[in-house]
């Protein structure tokens, strides 16, 4: 579940699970229905791209969605931003735009063209 793009950075690189998403839109789902090895290198090697568009038969992506709800027939750990939730067997994400007002610093590039 992710709600930007990109996800997360591994050094510089950007790693794109769901490009179709943003801080703007709703959410994003990524989730592989293998763990084996080479599905898995592929969609990896997919994710690093410049201008990945994650995708495969061992993929679930939906981007841009305004609601998701998962469950399970029994308890499993739920995380959030690196956060333990706790064991659930059903949990719902709702995207909410527009709720917070963001303030932060010009990037470098902006400043050094003022």
């Amino acid at each position: 579940m992710s709600n930007s793009s990109p996800w997360t950075f591994l050094d510089e690189r950007p790693v794109h699970t769901n490009p179709g998403t943003s801080f703007d839109t709703g959410l994003g789902v990524f989730a592989m229905t293998t763990t084996r090895v080479a599905a898995s290198l592929r969609v990896v090697r997919q994710l690093l791209a410049r201008h990945g568009e994650p995708e495969s038969p061992h993929l679930i992506r939906i981007d841009d969605t305004p609601r998701v709800r998962a469950e399970s027939t029994r308890p499993i750990g739920l995380q959030a931003d690196g956060d333990y939730l706790g064991m659930r067997t059903d949990v719902e994400f709702v995207s909410v735009p527009d709720l917070l007002d963001v303030v932060a610093p010009a990037s470098e590039s902006k400043r050094t063209n003022l």
